[in-house]
């Protein structure tokens, strides 16, 4: 289940990698959607590092999140994006 179709742009989140000092007064801003465990396989999306979204993420604990390619490039570089 998604808060969007797949096709969808999603909603517009403001945010800040945690350890990194925000370059400017505004943080980054991403696209995101709300997705249930299972989604990512369903839609065929493959994960190319880290893990799904499994059943004990939907619990009170700390937020997670998947970053698609793109994404992981643009705030990462070379660096590593799961952790």
């Amino acid at each position: 289940m998604a808060s969007q179709h797949p096709l969808d742009p999603g909603f517009t989140n403001s945010f800040q990698i945690v350890g990194r000092e925000a370059e400017s007064r505004d943080f980054a801003e991403i696209r995101t959607r709300f997705i249930s465990p299972g989604y990512l396989s369903t839609v065929g999306v493959p994960l190319l590092e880290g893990r799904a979204i499994e059943e004990g993420d939907l619990s009170d604990g700390p937020n997670v999140g998947v970053l698609n390619q793109s994404a992981a490039s643009l705030y990462f570089g070379d660096g590593i994006a799961v952790g």
